[in-house]
Formats: structure tokens, sequence, C-alpha cells
């Protein structure tokens, strides 16, 4: 049985984030119809048939944890709420005899958890391929010895799977828990994002990967310990993997002095290894030149990572006639190294008018630039070309700003199929939440202009959303084709008119960033 003192300890954000003011009385509420439904079973998902095959393989390489902390981790897997599961844990302290009795005392209570062990330390990477090699389930659950799973992890993922059987990847939110069992700092992680995990990892704690994948790839790399799951999610994705986002807190990170999660310069070895390996990453992309990578903030494990357009990259560039007509000099200034042409529009384009399906007809070059109002440089252009070179990328926009201020920055969809622009009204200097405002961020509609895009891979979402509204359809035929589209917060364009989305309401397969799992499985629809 759930031990629920404990889980009534658990901050109400691990079951539905809202608002401070009522998190107590909401928390409470629930915690009382859980229980209740658990014991009708109703939230429990529905068991397979058994054929001796373990849904999930829970995975906790140990290494000199201390009693205490490894025991909450072991028991947060025990409590699942989900019981198609196999705890493997891998003694890497051969010389340490008090854990190795605590690990066959935990083997012998129960006979899902196993133990492997070396007569010599092995470290993270190669403990946790032997686990890969010994487990059962089809997909493997990574959980560090001094963390701890919500009771309803496993759960709430198997239910994530059966209605995304492609899955090779899914990760989930997270937050911290002190020494004292004390939660904070909850983190809300956004949808699937090819930029933002060039920027930091944001796939781990907790992540679900499908075990055949992960040993396809070849596991873990020993040489990149510090950042090995960095470097296998950029590998899994190289390899075509997929990668899902199940939104709510279903992983307590401990911080404790010697984990990242107090610090990130705790282990500082791995910022150095996770810039070779994304070093290795973009040069695998099958366009682009040189390759820039670099810590964006000291300490932290943000980085800048650009794979500049090759020298030959030809743009076309689109304007209104009566900008163009004052313009040509500012263009040959700006393009001065690379083949570029100027298209005149008749009027001005919204976000999927014919006057910009015409021009595109006309265009010369693979990508085309939607000028700003104002003036633009060689910088700017060459930045929105460099995250064109990220494969499955369509679009790549600048942020609109005044007096100091993100005024727009393209929009992402609500859970209630509205639009909405998590940068407008920052501070130009603000790195928004999860330092996403200092990276390339996924948009669903773009800025109406200041964008640059490849032609046919525009053209090819015009068509896949004939029959939409025009306001709409360009944005949901880059989603229906699974295009990438971007906002750069390093290109900022001053507009004297805001830019304001279409009106009414999003076309019915509008991707929902933030989709609310916990809300489809939560007490609420008891």
């Amino acid at each position: 049985m759930t031990d629920w003192h404990r889980l009534r300890k658990l901050p109400y954000y691990a079951v539905r984030p809202r608002l401070l003011k009522t998190q107590l009385n909401e928390r409470q509420r629930r915690a009382a119809a859980y229980r209740s439904a658990l014991a009708r079973g109703d939230l429990l998902v529905v068991p397979e048939p058994r054929n001796g095959k373990t849904a999930f393989t829970v995975a906790t390489p140990v290494h000199d944890v201390p009693d205490r902390i490894l025991r909450d981790a072991i028991r947060s897997v025990k409590e699942q709420t989900y019981d198609r599961w196999e705890l493997v844990l891998f003694d890497d302290s051969p010389s340490n005899r008090g854990l190795a009795r605590l690990l066959d005392d935990e083997m012998r209570s129960c006979s899902r958890i196993r133990v492997l062990r070396e007569r010599t330390g092995v470290g993270i990477s190669r403990a946790s391929n032997r686990i890969l090699e010994e487990a059962r389930g089809e997909y493997v659950v990574f959980l560090d010895h001094d963390d701890v799973l919500h009771p309803r992890a496993l759960e709430l993922a198997a239910r994530c799977i059966a209605e995304r059987p492609d899955v090779d990847w899914l990760f989930t939110d997270e937050d911290k828990v002190d020494e004292s069992g004390e939660h904070h700092e909850p983190c809300f992680k956004p949808g699937w994002s090819h930029h933002l995990l060039l920027a930091f990892n944001y796939v781990c704690h907790m992540r679900v990967v499908r075990r055949q994948k992960l040993l396809e790839i070849g596991g873990y790399r020993p040489e990149f310990d510090g950042a090995q799951d960095y470097d296998a999610a950029l590998r899994m994705l190289r390899a075509g993997g997929v990668f899902v986002h199940l939104p709510g807190v279903l992983y307590d990170w401990r911080a404790i002095p010697g984990s990242t999660a107090m610090r990130t310069s705790e282990k500082s070895m791995g910022q150095e290894r996770a810039v070779s390996s994304l070093e290795e990453h973009l040069r695998s992309w099958p366009a682009g030149g040189g390759v820039d990578v670099r810590v964006l903030v000291p300490g932290g494990n943000v980085f800048h990572a650009r794979r500049k357009p090759p020298a030959d990259f030809g743009v076309t560039v689109l304007m209104t006639r009566e900008r163009a007509s004052a313009r040509h000099a500012l263009l040959d200034r700006v393009f001065d190294r690379r083949p570029h042409e100027l298209i005149e529009l008749t009027s001005e384009p919204d976000a999927g008018s014919e006057v910009l399906m015409d021009a595109l007809e006309r265009a010369a070059h693979p990508v085309v630039f939607m000028a700003p109002d104002g003036p633009f440089d060689r910088e700017q252009i060459e930045e929105v070309l460099a995250l064109l070179m990220v494969p499955r990328t369509a679009l790549v926009a600048g942020r609109q700003v005044k007096r100091g201020r993100v005024d727009c920055s393209g929009w992402v969809v609500t859970d209630r199929r509205t639009l909405h622009d998590p940068w407008k009204g920052l501070r130009r200097r603000d790195r928004g939440y999860l330092n996403s405002a200092l990276s390339a961020s996924p948009r669903f509609m773009p800025p109406l202009r200041g964008w640059a895009a490849w032609k046919n891979s525009v053209v090819e979402a015009w068509r896949r959303a004939s029959g939409e509204p025009a306001g709409w359809r360009l944005a949901t035929g880059f989603h229906r084709c699974g295009y990438e589209v971007v906002t750069t917060p390093r290109v900022e364009w001053h507009h004297a008119e805001p830019t304001e989305p279409p009106s009414g309401p999003a076309p019915s397969d509008a991707p929902v960033r933030w989709r609310d799992w916990m809300e489809r499985y939560a007490v609420a629809e008891l």
C-alpha cells in the first residue's frame, strides 16, 4: 500500500500546477479523493495479459550514498501504483560493505529487485550499460540513487506510451527536494524542441527510454561521464529517436552536496564534455559549414550551438514596393557576401496570404527572408540562416522590441486553444523561465515580418493545410509536416505598429505545447 503520509507531503504541483493561494486546499481535497479512487482501483492502469515481459526496468547505479537516502529512492519504486516493473541496482562501491548489505537486504525483500556488481568501480556510464544488458523491460526508467519518483510516475508513463507507442524517449517535469524533505523549484518544461535541446539538456528527470533503441546507439559512452545523459539524448536524436514530453512533476531531484541539483558547478567536468558532444552532433547534420559551440551562462549548463550556413547560400528578400524603393543600398551592403535577389510585393502579406505564395513561386534561392520594417544587418541575417541549418527547421524569426521590452516573439497554443506569446513584456535582457529567453524557442506561429524560411518548406506547409483559414494555414501546415518554427533572442527588430495574431480559435489539430496529462488522469475527473 502506498505511504499516504508521504504522499500528503508531496507538493500539490506534483499532481497539477495551480496558483499558490489555492494550492493547500486543493491538495488536501484531491488527496482524499485520490485515496478513495485508488481503493476502488479507478486510477490504476488495467494490467496487460501476463506474458513474462516486464514493462519497465528502473535502472539505478549506486555509488557511496547515505543509507537513508538510498532507501527513500528504493521505496519510491516499491510504492508505484503501476506494478509491472523491476528495479535493477548496480553496486559501484565494491569496498562499501554496509552498502552491499543494504542492497542484498532489499533484493531478498522483493523478488522484483536485482543487484549487479563488479569487483572494481566502473563509473556511471559503464554501470548504466550493465543494467541495460540485464534489463528485461521494454523501457528503462533511469533513477539516480539519491532521487525519488512520484507514486504515479510509472502509471502515467505507461498511459502515455499506450497512446504514443512510437515514443523512444519520454521525459517529464521535475522539482528539487532538500535534505529535510522540503520540495522547491518545480521545473515545468515545454514540449519537444530540437533547438531547446541544443541549448540545454531538458529531457532528463524523469527519462524513460526504449531499451532496444538505446542499445542500438551503443548505450552510454564512458568518455562522456558527467554529460552522459546529454550525449545519449543527442545521439538518440541523430538516430531518429522520437521524444515526447509528459507534463507533471513526477521526479524529485535531491539537492545535496555533490549533486548538480545543488549547483551545476559540482560537476563542472561535464560542461566540457557536453560541448564536445554538441560539436559532434552539429557536424552530423546534412548541411552547413563551420561549427560554433560555447557556454552561454558561466557556471551553468546553457549553451550557444550554431552551424554556419554555406558561403554560397542564396537568399530571396521579400519587401513591399514602398519599402523596397529606398532599401536597395541596404540589401547590397548586408548581402554583399551572399547571392541574393529582391522581390517587391504588391501588398503587405498576412501570415499566409496568396501574395506570399505568388512571391515564393518566383524566388530563385532556397531561403526567403521577409524583411522587417526597420533596419537589419549582416549579423542578424547570419543568425537566422544558421538556425535554419538545424534539421526539420522550417522558419526562424527575430523578436520585436519596443521601449526596451519584447513586444512580439510569436505565439504558442495554450491548452484552451488560444494563442500566447511567452516573451511578451520581458525586458530585453531577461532570461525568462528556464533561461528559455536566451535560446531559440519554439513557436506555433511566428511574427508576420522579420523571418527567414526554407522556400520548399513553406510551399509544402501551405499545401498540407488547404482548407484552413488563411491566417492559420501556414502555421497549421508546419505542424502537420512536423517542422519546427523558432524565435531567436539574438535578433531584434523595431516595428512602428504592434503585431497581433489572427483572431478566432486555433484549428482542431493545433499543437498544445504544454498538454496537461495530469488533468486527463487526475482526481478532478472522479
